[in-house]
């Protein structure tokens, strides 16, 4: 939605096609609408709630009210000035494309490069890989024993491979949803986390 700044700049020319269909599409959805709603409009258009009534008995809506109105309803813009019939969805695109029709294209391009900013991606800085020593049997499955005699000898039948943060994490993941599964991946799990603490 526009910012209070963005509509202030909406002038307030009718810009309904049909005034018997903006008349009879606003009476139906404001005759639902709370006395809150209805001060929450005036305050979004920064209009007097007159302005919203006139649309009522008149059929005569600016752009500025057509925007407030299908954003309270949630309906196209298009359908409260009678430039369509269907009620849709009210979104930044057709907000966009309601500006640009009715000569708004500065607040369109506004409305537009807004919503592209977005927080910056902060990366984490890199940790240097430090080398974690990996027993090369841990994918072997063998019997529900350890490859070695004693977890000493176990994490002393290594290969150096070097890792980064992410990769053990994933390594652990990964073996831990095996260890589940049973076998010998439970006993690898221990080793292997032994060897990465150390």
């Amino acid at each position: 939605m526009l910012s209070a700044e963005q509509m202030k700049k909406l002038k307030r020319a009718n810009v309904s096609v049909d005034a018997a269909k903006t008349m009879e599409r606003f009476k139906e959805d404001f005759r639902k609408t709370s006395a809150e709603q209805k001060r929450g409009l005036a305050e979004v258009s920064g209009q007097a709630l007159n302005s919203f009534y006139r649309v009522g008995s008149l059929g005569t809506v600016s752009v500025r009210l057509a925007l407030a109105l299908a954003n309270e309803f949630n309906v196209s813009p298009f359908f409260y000035t009678g430039e369509s019939d269907d009620r849709g969805h009210c979104s930044n695109i057709l907000i966009r494309q309601f500006l640009e029709k009715h000569g708004y294209s500065d607040i369109a391009a506004e409305l537009s490069s807004s919503e592209k900013k977005k927080r910056p991606y902060n990366r984490k800085p890199k940790i240097d890989a430090a080398p974690v020593i990996i027993n090369e049997d841990v994918t072997n499955e063998q019997d529900n024993d350890c490859c070695c005699e004693t977890q000493d000898e176990c994490c002393a039948v290594e290969t150096d491979i070097t890792l980064t943060e992410d990769e053990a994490v994933l390594l652990l993941k990964a073996l831990y949803v095996r260890a589940k599964a049973g076998g010998n991946a439970a006993v690898n799990l221990d080793c292997v986390k032994k060897c990465l603490l150390s």
